[in-house]
Formats: C-alpha cells, structure tokens, sequence
C-alpha cells in the first residue's frame, strides 16, 4: 500500500504541476457510484462565530463522475496546530465539496476545487485525486 500511494502522490505532481495558487493535495478512495465529502471549507473568528462563506467554484470538473457543492451549518474541526482549533465543535457556515464517481467506473479520478475563503481575490487551489473501487 504504501509504495502504490507514493506512486501515486509522485503521479499527481508530475501529472498535475503547480501553478501560482496555494495548493492543497487530497487522496480519497469511494465505491463506484458512492459519494465521498472532500473538503469543508469554512472562515471561523476569533470569538469562534463563523465568518464569511468562502467563494466556492470547480475549475476542473472530475472527468468521470460528477463533483456538487452544498452549502450548510457545519462543526468546525481544525487541526491542534490551528489557531482556531479552540473552537472545534462549534457550527460555521461552511461549503462542503462532495464526489460521486459514475456507475461502474473504477480508477483515478481527479477534481480541482479554488477557493477565496475572505472575498479578496485571494485564492488556494485544492487539487483531490480520488481512487474509485
């Protein structure tokens, strides 16, 4: 397993270079036909109330399934190095990227999400490579 995922991690960075936006990598593994919850995206403050719901948009719809955003009330859940990880638990306002593969298809698949989490033209990239079984 491990040399299949540093295989494929080293795929994906040669496959799909860098560009100028801050990038984040995700592998996930769904059933054909399944859905799968890639990302949260979410702005929290200080205080722990939610901040603004970051513009959301697919720039690379996956080529053989279909990738939905929704947008809803979710508990944050930020790492312990986070800043705001005092407020894990707490409901923000969130939108939350989801995948669902086409039936029958199995194999990789790849989606990229961008993000401008504040409204600034600030924008990261979130680039998920997803193994249909």
């Amino acid at each position: 397993m491990r040399k299949t995922l540093f295989g494929l991690v080293a795929l994906v960075s040669v496959c799909w270079p860098a560009s100028g936006f801050a990038q984040e990598y995700k592998m996930a593994n769904v059933f054909s036909g399944s859905e799968v919850r890639l990302y949260v995206l979410s702005n929290v403050n200080s205080d722990c109330t939610s901040g603004p719901r970051p513009e959301v948009r697919v720039v690379t719809q996956p080529a053989n399934g279909t990738a939905r955003l929704e947008e809803k009330s979710m508990p944050l859940n930020r790492a312990s190095s986070d800043p705001n990880a005092k407020c894990n638990g707490k409901n923000v306002d969130a939108v939350v990227v989801f995948y669902t593969s086409n039936s029958g298809y199995t194999g990789l698949d790849k989606l990229v999400v961008e993000t401008d989490f504040n409204h600034t033209g600030n924008v990261r990239r979130f680039e998920a490579v997803v193994d249909v079984r």
